[in-house]
């Protein structure tokens, strides 16, 4: 569990759960559900927010159950451009920089710096994949 060792002023009553979303959608589902289900402290307790889920995959599902319920939910590393469509997503927000934007700063310091031609060592999955592409979208 997480601790504050002097809480906010603002922050009047804070429940802390920890639910692992096992950074998968069928995880962040489970846990999305476990913290709705919770009842802390024996009053009538109702999810107000969500920190997390760290990975894109695990917090898109999240939140789109966050955005049903009215639950906002802030990301600490879930970086996807996907995630930036306020349509479906209109609860999500994040402490991080979408995918874009970093592989945009990234072609900018390559061309800044004079390189002309740079391999790209990436994960081949959603996340790899659309970082790669970006990067290469900015580069020309």
């Amino acid at each position: 569990m997480a601790h504050f060792l002097c809480p906010p002023p603002w922050l009047t009553h804070f429940i802390h759960g920890r639910y692992d979303t096992g950074s998968t959608a069928t995880g962040a589902i489970m846990a999305y559900r476990a913290a709705r289900a919770d009842n802390f402290d024996g009053t009538d307790y109702s999810l107000h927010s969500i920190i997390g889920a760290a990975r894109s995959d695990a917090c898109k599902p999240m939140a789109t159950l966050g955005a049903i319920d009215g639950v906002p939910q802030s990301s600490y590393w879930g970086t996807s451009d996907g995630l930036e469509d306020t349509g479906v997503y209109k609860y999500f927000s994040r402490t991080i920089p979408a995918d874009s934007a970093v592989a945009k700063a990234a072609a900018e310091l390559m061309k800044s710096q004079g390189h002309t031609i740079v391999g790209i060592a990436h994960v081949d999955d959603p996340y790899g994949g659309s970082w790669k592409d970006a990067f290469v979208k900015y580069c020309r």
